[in-house]
């Protein structure tokens, strides 16, 4: 970077101004892994900050009545900070401003607008994604909680957990002697009745698991001046500020704080399991039940999670001795990134190898955790506002990329630890803009080319009713082996059997009336030797119609599918599906998109493999017989479809595919564990060709999925 592009010094500035700490500014000191630290509290923002030791000293040597410039002679003169750190000191000072602790009587130079300018970007991006983590401040309860804490104040005490351990033990022993019968309605809970009774409870309970908190802050002393409700896309939670409390000295007293709101849930969810073990009346039960459900299984998934910046992390924070420990552990994972990427020392710090090691993979997992929390939202929009979940997704997506690349590009090119490693900064920068962005669309790379299955057999032949009727019997099971002649199934139809009897009827009147008057009267005989004939033609297609009630077995094979037993006594129409039989050899027949069947170039005698989805780890070999030599957009297999569960999208207006597919056919080699029915993946070779056009396909493939739904 050019001289003319650096940052005006900011020490000449500031030397001449007298500044001192706010008054009203709230200072605990604390030992965190054998180490002095101080926490500063604003009582305006309730924004709540940790300094070392050595920052504090800086901070307490402030003095509004000099200027900033005498105290720095000083505290060099005192040996505290030496020369060379005068720009380090005044940059110190201008994050004291950044925080609100003081007030600088300065112009508004490019350094302070700059990070304004960062302070109003970082609020916009909050607001983008706000809508789905709304905080809404309720009321103030510090005075309340004054007034009441002495009827609460017992509750925090060493007997009173004693009694808490008892309550909640019994109710746990009680509880798993009990899963079998107590679990018994966890198939019902999605209905909307008992959906609606749970957010109920959930609402009720959280207001009173915050109160615990709010009430173990105030008995130890602490503030508490704000209660509210967080909208968590949508669903409501409450909230206190308890911030008070991490300026208490003893760590037992800030985890009781920080486990209350767990404490006085879980006290209600052993309740609620005494009252369901005795409750006379099922409604009782259900109410029970789904407090336990959410005061105890909720409690423990979310409120303890440390992923969560609930109370799990602070737990979790506090036990480590390591406040702001996401920010922490994600600035370890960043220094990580940058020893490896570009060689840049890792700072020392206090903390050994293990737990330095164990930071980062908390950091990895808590970012990770946040962008799998806003697709989860995402999904579940979906389920209902399709491209609104989708909208949310690719949004959520381009901002998160768009900010990590500005970001690793600032640091790359204008950083000054990048400058002290300009050859492996300048080859990183150009591999993450130019190289990487030009792979993605220009390099081909080789991918596999799949087509949905399923196995069946070499020749196959299906059974309808051939008329209207009821279902009387069915003769054969799947897996039997049958003849030619064998009966299948036996339809009764009385209408059938009635038009029999009334043709045979009508046939033998108009023969018998001709044979009489054949002597008498040839002419009228010959007119009743007419309606005779007519008659015996109606009776043989009475008689077809009635021998189509009896399905039999055209030839030898086996039994694949079959109306069930329980289909007995039920009505079929005309053209229903009876029965499927199948003879020869097990084969696969698969549909393959017309796009991949000119990629892979497939022929016939080629060898592919098959995975079955309920055994995906057997591959089975396969040798392709038969190609289609049209491609159609009917599927003929529904269950290779996405209405029949399958992977192939069809649209539910038209029936049809949105693309023409080819059907192939392939002989399995050997004599492999396979039933009629399974599908699976056909895996038929590979094909090479850019990654971002594969993502680009997919993410139709996966609309087009999605609109099935």
């Amino acid at each position: 970077m050019s001289a003319g592009n650096q940052p005006d010094p900011i020490a000449p500035r500031l030397r001449p101004a007298q500044v001192g700490i706010r008054q009203d500014l709230e200072v605990h000191r604390h030992v965190f892994r054998g180490e002095v630290s101080y926490v500063f509290r604003d009582p305006m923002t309730l924004a709540v900050h940790k300094v070392s030791e050595a920052d504090y000293q800086l901070c307490a040597a402030l003095d509004e009545d000099r200027p900033l410039g005498e105290i720095f002679d000083q505290l060099v003169e005192e040996g505290r900070v030496e020369q060379e750190d005068e720009e380090n000191f005044f940059q110190f000072i201008l994050g004291l401003h950044g925080l609100g602790f003081l007030n600088l009587p300065v112009p508004d130079n490019e350094s302070l607008y700059r990070r304004r300018q960062q302070k109003l970007k970082a609020k916009r991006s909050a607001k983008l994604m706000g809508f789905l983590f709304l905080q809404v401040p309720l009321i103030n309860p510090d005075t309340f909680l004054e007034r009441t804490k002495h009827l609460v104040s017992w509750v925090f005490t060493k007997w009173a957990l004693m009694v808490w351990a008892v309550v909640v033990g019994s109710a746990l022993v009680l509880l798993v002697k009990n899963r079998a019968e107590f679990f018994t309605p966890i198939g019902d809970v999605f209905t909307p009745e008992r959906l609606m009774g749970m957010w109920f409870s959930l609402v009720v309970l959280k207001i009173i698991h915050e109160y615990g908190h709010a009430y173990a802050c105030k008995v130890f002393g602490g503030e508490v001046p704000e209660i509210g409700a967080y909208f968590i896309a949508g669903t409501p939670c409450a909230y206190c500020d308890c911030t008070a409390s991490w300026g208490f000295t003893k760590r037992a007293h800030r985890l009781i704080v920080v486990l209350a709101g767990v404490y006085v849930e879980l006290f209600i969810a052993a309740l609620a399991v005494f009252v369901w073990s005795i409750a006379p009346s099922a409604t009782v039960k259900l109410i029970a039940f789904d407090i336990v459900v959410v005061a105890g299984v909720a409690t423990v998934l979310a409120n303890l999670n440390p992923l969560m910046r609930f109370d799990g992390y602070y737990i979790f924070s506090d036990l480590l001795e390591i406040p702001n420990l996401r920010a922490t552990a994600q600035k370890q994972a960043i220094n990580l990134l940058k020893f490896l990427a570009i060689g840049v020392p890792i700072p020392p710090n206090r903390y050994s190898f293990g737990l330095n090691t164990g930071l980062v993979i908390f950091g990895i997992l808590s970012a990770l955790y946040k962008i799998t929390i806003v697709l989860g939202i995402s999904a579940l929009l979906s389920t209902k506002y399709l491209y609104l979940g989708i909208g949310l997704a690719a949004f959520y997506g381009a901002m998160e990329f768009y900010k990590a690349a500005k970001n690793i590009g600032n640091y790359l090119i204008h950083s000054e630890e990048a400058q002290h490693h300009r050859i492996r900064a300048g080859a990183l920068a150009s591999m993450v803009f130019a190289a990487l962005p030009a792979v993605l669309i220009f390099v081909p790379v080789p991918r596999p080319i799949m087509a949905t299955g399923m196995v069946g057999l070499e020749r196959e032949q299906a059974y309808y009713a051939g008329t209207n009727g009821f279902i009387e019997s069915v003769h054969v099971n799947p897996g039997d082996v049958i003849s030619t002649g064998t009966p299948i199934a036996t339809l009764d139809n009385p209408q059938a059997k009635e038009a029999v009897d009334t043709a045979q009827h009508q046939y033998d009147a108009a023969r018998i009336r001709a044979d009489s008057l054949l002597s008498e009267d040839p002419a009228q005989a010959a007119i009743y030797r007419e309606t005779a004939e007519s008659s015996r033609k109606r009776l043989e297609r009475e008689v077809e119609l009635f021998d189509r009630l009896e399905v039999t077995a055209d030839s030898s094979a086996v039994v694949i599918q079959i109306l069930p037993k329980s289909k007995e006594g039920s009505f079929v129409t005309l053209g229903e599906p009876i029965a499927k039989t199948g003879s020869g050899r097990w084969v696969i027949r698969g549909l393959v998109r017309e796009a991949l069947l000119a990629d892979v170039g497939l022929r016939v005698g080629d060898e592919v493999e098959f995975r079955s989805a309920s055994d995906p780890g057997a591959t089975i070999p396969a040798t392709i017989t038969h190609i289609g030599q049209l491609g159609k957009k009917e599927i003929t297999h529904e269950t290779l479809t996405a209405l029949g569960g399958g992977e192939i999208p069809i649209s539910p207006v038209t029936g049809e595919a949105n693309e023409p597919y080819f059907e192939i056919e392939a002989i399995i080699v050997g004599q492999p564990a396979v039933s009629f029915g399974n599908t699976g993946r056909i895996y038929l070779g590979t094909h090479s060709e850019p990654i971002a056009t594969s993502l680009w396909r997919s993410g139709l493939r996966l609309m087009q999925k999605l609109e099935q739904q």
